[in-house]
């Protein structure tokens, strides 16, 4: 008990510290929606925010690295959404229409929506929104890597810097259009590319499925390194892939030959009749896709 709740308290008193200097320089100002007499006790959007990422900050250490989230946890997060909500109906953060004469303990679906977005946000200790050319609504601010939210690793992040590095000069780069592989340098390695069966079946999009056991690919067989298989997605009524998982030897080296693909919208049987160079791994792309159902 007493580790619990000195994680908690300290994931407290460090984000105090952290967010200290902001609070302390915010101006004091009128909420753009405030109510007869709230000027009396009008404050700063930046204040309310940083309160509400110092009181979600010990539920998020508490997941992280104690022992689950606690009653004073979820007693946090009853505050914080009653924040949440003040910076919705006096703030107008969000794009609901708050009533005063709502019910503070039925709030409309666009209201509960709103305040989500603001928790979720916060959680993550974002006391900003970033668009997809990865500017934040704070002026003169980018963000990049973990402060953007992104996947954790270094070559997204490579990329993220060349995005901002263009948009600074004048460019009109975005994350929107990216396709970020990763690979697990297990053994044998684990690489993945857009969308995985999961995703396809949580975002209603039908797809062909084709797969390949390493065992069938000749370079495999030639160095004895037989272990794992290869997938690929491709639009039920389409032939673009979507798609492509392998875990197997060379995974990492394949799954660049399946990104360059996708980048070009290159349709699979393209691909598949490609002459690709013997004696390789990614040899074994046309026998995957020869698998694959006409549409």
């Amino acid at each position: 008990m007493d580790r619990t709740v000195s994680i908690h308290e300290a994931a407290h008193s460090v984000a105090a510290v952290v967010l200290g200097p902001d609070i302390k320089s915010a101006q004091m100002e009128e909420p753009p929606h405030c109510s007869i007499g709230f000027s009396t006790v009008a404050t700063t959007r930046v204040y309310i925010e940083a309160h509400i990422v110092m009181t979600l900050a010990a539920r998020r250490a508490d997941a992280m690295i104690g022992d689950g989230v606690t009653a004073a946890a979820n007693s946090d997060l009853e505050a914080a959404t009653g924040m949440a909500r003040n910076l919705v109906a006096r703030w107008g953060v969000g794009s609901s229409v708050y009533s005063h004469s709502e019910s503070e303990a039925m709030p409309s679906r666009d209201v509960r929506e709103d305040v989500r977005d603001v928790l979720e946000r916060l959680e993550r200790g974002r006391l900003y929104t970033l668009n997809d050319r990865l500017e934040t609504t704070a002026a003169g601010v980018w963000a990049i890597g973990d402060c953007a939210g992104s996947p954790q690793f270094t070559h997204v992040t490579h990329d993220e810097f060349r995005i901002i590095r263009d948009n600074l000069s004048g460019g009109a780069r975005s994350t929107g259009d990216r396709l970020a592989p990763y690979c697990v340098f297990t053994d044998p390695p684990l690489a993945h590319i857009g969308l995985s069966e999961r995703d396809a079946l949580r975002q209603g999009i039908a797809v062909r499925i084709g797969k390949l056991p390493m065992s069938a690919v000749l370079r495999r067989q030639a160095t004895d390194e037989t272990q794992g298989f290869m997938k690929v997605l491709v639009g039920a009524h389409e032939d673009r892939i979507l798609g492509f998982t392998m875990i197997g030897a060379d995974a990492c080296e394949v799954v660049a030959v399946i990104q360059a693909a996708m980048l070009g919208g290159l349709p699979y049987p393209r691909l598949r009749g490609a002459h690709i160079l013997q004696l390789t791994t990614a040899e074994g792309l046309w026998q995957l896709l020869l698998s694959m159902a006409p549409a």
